[in-house]
């Protein structure tokens, strides 16, 4: 169990705060990788942010087949390689998908996009899980896959005011606007 007396210690100015739990949490996690900053140095919203950190570390629940092992989530993994063009052998836990995600060589600007897109997927399955589980919803993997490629467009447009593309040409040409980036 955690005191606010170890975690005050942990800010430079002695006060609590919750980045000093963070900081606190990630010193006490493991292995170092370059997989935070993927999660928390991006166009995100914060609470999309905090689910995919979450996630990655397995804090909730049956984490890895909510999120890649579950058959229908797996077919928009799918969906959203195939937005790019690319194909995979799927992982079977969420670090190793955001592991493998950093592996991937892209240029620089459009990176910033492609890293994007695994905090999307997970903060979406998220928002559906939580639609289905209260409010009976029925899910529906195409709208999924449509919303998380809206949801890329519209957090790159928030972020990069100078992007000169609409949000609807980010989602349905991503093949050409990426190479023009």
């Amino acid at each position: 169990m955690w005191s606010c007396k170890m975690l005050r210690g942990t800010a430079s100015s002695g006060e609590f705060s919750v980045l000093s739990v963070r900081k606190w949490l990630l010193l006490r996690s493991g292995p170092r990788l370059p997989v935070p900053k993927m999660i928390w140095i991006n166009a995100a919203p914060p609470k999309a942010q905090f689910i995919s950190w979450l996630a990655r570390r397995a804090a909730m629940e049956s984490v890895d087949h909510l999120f890649v092992q579950c058959f229908q989530i797996w077919k928009v993994w799918g969906c959203m390689l195939q937005w790019w063009n690319l194909c995979w052998v799927s992982p079977t836990i969420v670090d190793e998908v955001l592991t493998w995600w950093l592996g991937t060589k892209h240029k620089k600007s459009v990176k910033k996009i492609w890293l994007l897109v695994p905090v999307v997927m997970l903060w979406s399955t998220w928002r559906l899980r939580n639609e289905v589980v209260f409010n009976g919803k029925q899910p529906d993997m195409n709208e999924l896959c449509e919303v998380l490629k809206v949801r890329v467009g519209l957090w790159v447009k928030s972020s990069k005011p100078s992007v000169q593309y609409s949000v609807h040409q980010i989602v349905e040409n991503l093949s050409q606007v990426r190479f023009c980036i």
